[in-house]
């Protein structure tokens, strides 16, 4: 989980690649080149109102979906 920041940033970068699914949690924002790339795909939202129910979100995530997104 990678809070606001300055946008496209190493530690985004480096979760992609090793196989963690980065978790966005930020409202009405866009990530850089989202139009092109399927975030849907290798990434979860979350609705920064939602980060009290965090834990109970992301163990509701199915197996499933976990390895796809990987």
């Amino acid at each position: 989980v990678s809070g606001k920041g300055g946008g496209w940033g190493m530690r985004f970068g480096s979760a992609v690649v090793t196989g963690c699914i980065p978790v966005i949690v930020e409202d009405n924002t866009t990530e850089v080149y989202e139009e092109l790339l399927p975030y849907d795909k290798f990434t979860l939202r979350v609705a920064e109102a939602d980060i009290p129910n965090l834990h109970e979100i992301l163990a509701a995530v199915p197996k499933e979906t976990i390895r796809a997104m990987q």
